[in-house]
């Protein structure tokens, strides 16, 4: 995960139809909104086997805007417009 301005970024490895790997870049909001939300470096790390839910870029490149993440006991993480404050 990329804690950084102006978006925070996630890079998530997944194999693609024939099997073979590809690093998707995933982009959410950015660090202030997240934190109000309780988010911060840690609270996504390096190895762990997760669900990504996005809105993938037009183009068919690995690339898209975080809905929300799954972990593997079910719990959503991430998630887009949750408690959000209306005006942000």
């Amino acid at each position: 995960m990329l804690w950084r301005n102006p978006h925070i970024g996630i890079i998530i490895d997944a194999p693609d139809a024939s099997g073979q790997i590809v690093s998707w870049h995933i982009e959410h909001s950015n660090v202030s909104t997240l934190s109000r939300l309780g988010y911060g470096r840690q609270s996504l790390q390096a190895g762990w086997q997760v669900t990504a839910v996005i809105n993938p870029g037009a183009k068919g490149e690995p690339i898209g805007l975080c809905r929300k993440i799954i972990l593997p006991d079910g719990k959503e993480i991430f998630i887009r417009g949750a408690n959000t404050d209306p005006l942000d």
